[in-house]
């Protein structure tokens, strides 16, 4: 399934789901069918909105009613003249990445890339069985952090950090659907973090199977999961099947510059961040809304982060952080093969809203480019006018923002000796500069990624249409890269990955080094398609340049519904109601949690006008997991057909 579309749901309103039982008894007409432009060619976001998700590529708002049939998805959008007179767009988005997989097997296709099978990160060392007996169980609601506790779903213990205190060897920690949040949260702005990691090893947190929602970690401070380092690392730990939210949404971009200068935590905590360690697994997490990284490894061996969703983090930490974060790698072992997995996550709407900075730079210290910032006095005397902005770039002159990508995989090379990265299935789109960098690591398998629509940090030279706020900090304007850039790498292998940059003279696939000698690297591979956006020559033996942005697979639907339209779709419930600006989000969880509850799951989701309330809320509906479309639905010959 192909990841939501980042496009406002402001545009997809006022459409009627009809129940399938009274479709067969309806007269109905096809408005119209049109082939489908991707809305890259669209710059203003308002412009169109993406409103159906299906194997169809996105075109404007003007457009007819488009009706495609997804692979396998039976969506059907019909027109019924004797009901209310409701004009709109209907918007659905596919769930992805909240199954928990134990094996990631790679099926060859026709242009012989190879296959692979990688075992999963959190039992390669077989220390544990993580045995079904062998439990804890944790419940907000109902449980106490007690002795006599925690030993049953019935007994529970109340908090997540308890029970890490009370673990045994191979347990799993069994989380209950509540909210779990630090000590002191509300109130003071330097909290620690919900979960310490600090010297945890063999050890399973993961939501309970017979939860209807996913548990919901709340931080204000450090993080979430936070914990490792070389005295205390973190090993053979899995963390999997919960919402980690942090305070984004509720910092403003004023309060976030003031704070630019200081460290606090509270604009600085991550969703999950371990500093070192070995044999970690990270999947089926909801990330959203840390204002720094969502995920984030460093130092460590044997690292699995695969099949999770991170939106909306890193806008308002000052430390230039990236969505998903792979750095600064340390074997533990001379095993060659693939040891370290970023895979089948969905990535988008992170980027930086406050300048980088640095307080370890001296004033004359820059790490970009060659010039000698000494030499000159308005650096010295921090000053804006008259200090080149290389020499400002981590100084707290910094007025631009140049950082903040989807995924960052970085530093690996001088301590990462013995074994490869995989970098594979990922889909990253909106995200602050580009979708997927590769820095400074050699020995890497970047396969099967679509990337698109990132740069969302404004150019200097590209007005955005809506104006806000944190605007006023990119100064001079990002970089014109907004794809996939390899920095600096070696034995680098390219596989299927489809590109597509936010503007035509954005770079869509680059590659850079520090010296000519390091711009050789050993590529292999092919069937990499570059979209939109300027191809660097380097790697233009691996990569083929397209003038048809559909090749690049971003397919999604929208729908221009007229003056009345009916949606018939799988069974579906309502799952609730929301605030305009929150309902993607929250309708997004909703659908995560439907999928990991077993009541039929979520296939898709629709944000639609609530018409009950009137009021710009928009009502979410769940669609739930099936090969066809309901019999009523199914026995229509407009569907048949």
């Amino acid at each position: 399934a192909l990841p939501p579309a980042p496009r406002d749901t402001e545009h997809c309103s006022r459409c009627r789901l009809l129940p399938p039982a009274l479709l067969p008894s309806m007269p109905r007409m096809l408005l119209a069918l049109a082939l489908l432009a991707l809305a890259l060619g669209q710059e203003d976001p308002d412009s169109g909105a993406v409103c159906q998700d299906g194997d169809a590529r996105r075109t404007p708002a003007s457009s007819m009613i488009q009706v495609k049939q997804a692979k396998d998805r039976a969506t059907r959008l019909l027109a019924e003249d004797s009901h209310d007179n409701q004009e709109g767009k209907v918007h659905i988005e596919a769930q992805a990445g909240a199954a928990s997989v134990d094996d990631v097997v790679t099926e060859a296709p026709d242009f012989e890339e190879p296959v692979e099978v990688w075992a999963r990160a959190a039992r390669a060392d077989a220390t544990c069985s993580f045995d079904a007996t062998n439990a804890a169980f944790v419940s907000a609601s109902s449980g106490a952090d007690a002795d006599g506790y925690g030993a049953s779903a019935g007994r529970p213990y109340k908090t997540i950090a308890y029970a890490v205190t009370k673990r045994r060897a191979c347990q799993t920690i069994h989380v209950m659907s509540g909210t779990y949040r630090n000590a002191n949260f509300g109130a003071g702005a330097d909290n620690e973090a919900v979960v310490s990691l600090d010297g945890v090893s063999d050890l399973a947190i993961k939501g309970y199977g017979g939860n209807t929602a996913l548990p919901v970690v709340e931080f204000d401070g450090a993080g979430g999961f936070v914990g490792g380092s070389a005295s205390h690392p973190v090993k053979n730990v899995e963390i999997s099947d919960l919402e980690i939210v942090g305070p984004g949404k509720s910092i403003t971009y004023p309060q976030a510059l003031a704070e630019r200068l200081n460290s606090k935590k509270h604009f600085r905590g991550r969703g999950v961040s371990i500093l070192a360690g070995d044999h970690i697994n990270l999947h089926g997490l909801v990330v959203h809304h840390c204002p720094s990284s969502g995920i984030s490894v460093t130092n460590a061996d044997y690292v699995a982060i695969n099949s999770n969703i991170v939106h909306g983090n890193t806008w308002w930490s000052p430390a230039g952080e990236s969505a998903v974060v792979l750095a600064s790698s340390k074997n533990v072992d001379d095993e060659e093969g693939v040891k370290m997995l970023v895979a089948s996550n969905i990535v988008y709407g992170n980027m930086n809203k406050v300048p980088y900075y640095n307080k370890d730079y001296s004033w004359d210290y820059s790490p970009m480019g060659d010039l000698i910032c000494g030499d000159y006095p308005a650096c010295r005397e921090g000053k804006v006018d008259g200090c080149p902005w290389q020499c400002r770039y981590g100084q707290s002159t910094q007025d631009y923002i140049i950082d903040g990508m989807g995924i960052l995989v970085a530093s690996n090379r001088a301590t990462y000796l013995k074994g490869e990265t995989e970098i594979a299935d990922n889909v990253c789109y909106g995200n602050g500069i580009n979708g997927l960098v590769v820095h400074r690591t050699d020995r890497v398998q970047v396969k099967r990624n679509v990337i698109y629509d990132n740069g969302r940090v404004p150019r200097g030279d590209k007005p955005e249409a809506v104006a806000q706020d944190w605007h006023a900090s990119v100064g001079k304007g990002r970089q014109h890269y907004s794809g996939l850039v390899l920095s600096n790498v070696g034995e680098v292998t390219l596989w299927s990955n489809l590109i597509a940059a936010r503007y035509p003279d954005d770079y869509a696939f680059a590659q850079e080094a520090d010296t000519s000698d390091s711009l050789a690297p050993q590529y292999m591979g092919g069937n990499n398609k570059v979209c939109r956006g300027r191809m660097d020559a380097r790697p233009s033996r691996a990569v083929d340049e397209v003038r048809d942005v559909a090749a690049c697979g971003v397919k999604y639907e929208e729908v221009s519904c007229g003056a009345r339209c009916h949606l018939a779709q799988w069974p579906s419930s309502v799952a609730g109601s929301f605030a305009a600006e929150d309902a993607r989000s929250r309708c997004e969880v909703k659908c995560a949690n439907a999928a990991v509850a077993g009541d039929g799951g979520c296939r898709a989701f629709s944000l639609q006008s609530d018409s009950a309330k009137s009021n710009g809320d928009r009502e979410c509906t769940i669609y739930k997991q099936s090969p066809e479309p309901s019999d009523e639905c199914k026995a229509d010959p407009f569907n048949a057909a």
